[in-house]
């Protein structure tokens, strides 16, 4: 008698993960037109990869924005990661990452939707990409020329 195989889909099923989740390409797309639109032809951001399983205070959407560098302007001292995220924990999402980024502009993707969403920026929005890494994180600056 022939086993069943349990697939990596059924077990997320199981443990109540939504494998069919989808990152919205319109929310991207609008937050980088906004990010291009109010700041210089020059300028980029940081399209980084995160296992948001295995963070705090994950949002639910697969994205996390970190593009408005107007409120960071604002504050008295150079803002990091508990300044816009609560609890300032290793465990948030982005905090380490945010640290070896030095306050780049940014948006933290869920790794499993990291792929469509760099495709997203290239292929639909006509951005430019660059593969970049440093102290182990690897992720995409996103330019408009």
């Amino acid at each position: 008698m022939a086993k069943k195989i349990i697939t990596a889909s059924e077990i997320q099923k199981m443990k109540g993960y939504d494998a069919n989740k989808t990152i919205s390409a319109n929310e991207l797309l609008e937050m980088a037109a906004r990010f291009f639109m109010d700041n210089d032809v020059s300028s980029s951001f940081a399209l980084v990869p995160v296992r948001f399983v295995e963070r705090a205070n994950a949002p639910e959407c697969g994205y996390l924005d970190f593009l408005d560098t107007g409120k960071w302007e604002k504050m008295e001292h150079t803002p990091t990661i508990w300044d816009i995220v609560d609890n300032g924990k290793e465990g948030v999402v982005g905090y380490k990452e945010y640290k070896v980024l030095n306050n780049l502009p940014c948006v933290f993707v869920d790794e499993p939707y990291y792929k469509p969403a760099l495709l997203t920026f290239t292929s639909i929005g006509g951005y430019r990409t660059e593969r970049k890494s440093r102290q182990g994180l690897k992720w995409h600056n996103v330019y408009l020329v």
